[in-house]
């Protein structure tokens, strides 16, 4: 078995992350800082991984291939237990990272990785990206107007931030 992809909540009180196990089914665990033992928040035959904590913690977002797909974002309410989709793209959707507002940004695999802004509830999507290549692990900024991302456009690796307002792009790293 292994461990990955920690989140802690926003209260600093819990921690969810992927386990995996030896035959490579990964599942979503849930640990109370102030208990011994980590429990399962989400154990099925689809795989859950790369969970965070939505921004009130009272739900977890992970990205799943139980749709069928390669894998797409979903919600499980901490509460209920209730999951629902908030995407469902033919292509993987991964790397998923949510602004305090309510907006999540997710990269999207296709013949290039580009980067989209859906709202958590998956009542809205924005593709932020148009470049021929790959943008992927995008960071939503504190106060959500900006992404940092990495991006290889150029032919070399580098870090790039986008306003979400203006749209400007800004390359921070070369290679």
């Amino acid at each position: 078995q292994s461990f990955a992809e920690p989140s802690l909540s926003p209260d600093g009180r819990r921690i969810v992350f992927t386990r995996a196990s030896i035959d490579g089914q990964a599942s979503l665990w849930l640990l109370d800082l102030d208990a011994s033992e980590p429990r399962p928040l989400l154990a099925e035959k689809a795989n859950a991984m790369e969970p965070l904590f939505s921004p009130g913690g009272e739900a977890v977002i992970f990205v799943s291939d139980r749709a069928g797909s390669e894998g797409n974002v979903w919600t499980i309410d901490l509460a209920s237990r209730r999951i629902t989709p908030v995407t469902l793209s033919p292509t993987l959707v991964n790397s998923p990272v949510a602004a305090r507002d309510g907006r999540l940004a997710v990269a999207t695999f296709s013949h290039q990785t580009d980067l989209y802004l859906d709202a958590v509830d998956g009542s809205s999507q924005r593709r932020l990206t148009f470049h021929t290549h790959d943008n992927f692990g995008p960071r939503l900024s504190p106060d959500g107007r900006k992404i940092a991302y990495m991006s290889n456009r150029t032919g070399e690796p580098g870090i790039w931030l986008l306003d979400l307002e203006s749209g400007e792009e800004r390359r921070l790293t070369d290679n």
